[in-house]
């Protein structure tokens, strides 16, 4: 099982994501394929990519900086997301 410490910083690494998604959705007013919906599903799996590579490649615990790597990561997965349902109707 999942100790409690574990299940925390999963439970951090998705409202990383659903963050990312509500400051792209509704402050920066972008508009991307399956709305609110789609935007939280990317940019949740790109926090969990980026936390998974900051501690394959620094090897270290979690710790700010996978925090830090997940927030870029699903920064960045959205904006790529983005570029790409700028082409497709919703």
């Amino acid at each position: 099982m999942l100790g409690s410490f574990k299940l925390n910083f999963i439970l951090l690494y998705i409202i990383c994501g659903f963050c990312v998604a509500y400051f792209g959705v509704y402050i920066l007013k972008h508009q991307y394929l399956g709305r609110i919906w789609g935007a939280i599903i990317v940019s949740v799996i790109g926090a969990f990519l980026g936390a998974l590579l900051s501690s394959v490649v620094i090897s270290s615990s979690m710790d700010l900086f996978n925090i830090a790597s997940a927030m870029l990561l699903a920064s960045i997965s959205l904006f790529i997301f983005g570029k790409a349902s700028r082409y497709h109707n919703d």
